[in-house]
């Protein structure tokens, strides 16, 4: 699932982007983070976010807005089938206008889900906060995400 929703976060992201950015500037771009094959996110999004107990400040991430989803990511997501632990990473994928999102995260080398997540988007899309329930991938481990970003 996680390769997956990697080539959906891709194929979003080169959707929006203007035809003079579709250069090696493009962002997400391909990487290798401990020998793994990933998909770099960057930009201007920021984040503070609460993952059980740690509190994890992101910077340098990217805000996806197009007319039928909103996507926020930060990190080295897996673009591919790999039996190495994941690089940290934080995706969000919703509805143009908030709502229900899909949260995954990589933390630690653990993979987690939330597919309940509320995420609350500022009119203008330029910020807003999401919380919920993650629950870890390989048991049933849950931890408790909230916290606010701007893009």
């Amino acid at each position: 699932m996680w390769g997956v929703f990697a080539a959906a976060w891709a194929a979003a992201s080169v959707a929006v982007a203007p035809v003079s950015a579709r250069t090696s500037a493009t962002c997400p771009h391909p990487g290798t983070v401990n020998g793994v094959d990933v998909l770099i996110a960057c930009g201007s999004a920021k984040a503070t976010i609460h993952f059980g107990s740690a509190r994890l400040a992101l910077k340098n991430g990217q805000c996806v807005k197009t007319n039928s989803n909103f996507g926020l990511n930060f990190g080295a997501a897996v673009a591919g089938v790999t039996s190495k632990p994941p690089p940290d990473s934080f995706q969000l994928i919703a509805g143009p206008h908030g709502g229900t999102a899909t949260l995954q995260i990589a933390r630690n080398g653990k993979q987690y889900i939330g597919e309940t997540m509320t995420l609350k988007l500022m009119a203008n899309r330029k910020g807003g906060s999401i919380a919920g329930v993650v629950t870890w991938a390989a048991g049933t481990t849950k931890v408790p995400v909230s916290g606010s970003f701007s893009c």
